[in-house]
């Protein structure tokens, strides 16, 4: 989707990330899943 880092991704507002022309839920759930699996869930918060 264009990120280099965790951090571009938490940096940009959900609402924008869902905007996006490459987005996808498939994605999008793998993402909060590797989040929940390292213990970093509230990054999203």
């Amino acid at each position: 989707m264009g990120f280099f880092t965790l951090q571009d991704i938490i940096g940009t507002q959900q609402k924008e990330l869902h905007e996006r022309d490459d987005y996808s839920e498939h994605w999008y759930f793998e993402f909060v899943d590797f989040l929940r699996r390292k213990d970093l869930l509230n990054l999203l918060g």
